[in-house]
């Protein structure tokens, strides 16, 4: 029974991993549609295309058994992303500076 539990460690090692990125791909998924409805006037064209191509294969990753294949498709979304959470970034820091001045800036961040 014990050497059964050791022969079986590593495949149930490998689904639990694969569950895990699953999950998390499943969430990034979710957040990134989200966003671009929600912001779609900060999307340009080569941003989203990028964006939904990523998507696309990550989606296709998650079908498979390869839990390191979709971590390395999360960050292929990231990084086909990042202009776009650079601009979402950008808009709510200077949404949130609007009107204040320097001084009051610096305390808020404790400089």
């Amino acid at each position: 029974m014990l050497l059964d539990s050791f022969e079986h460690a590593k495949d149930d090692l490998a689904r639990r991993n694969l569950a895990v990125e699953r999950v998390e791909a499943e969430r990034i998924l979710a957040a990134t549609r989200r966003a671009f409805v929600t912001d779609a006037a900060l999307l340009d064209d080569e941003v989203r295309a990028a964006g939904e191509a990523a998507m696309s294969d990550l989606e296709a990753a998650m079908a498979g058994s390869d839990h390191l294949a979709v971590r390395a498709k999360i960050e292929a979304l990231d990084l086909a992303t990042k202009p776009f959470a650079q601009l979402r970034m950008n808009r709510a820091i200077a949404a949130q500076l609007h009107g204040v001045s320097l001084d009051e800036a610096a305390r808020k961040v404790g400089a």
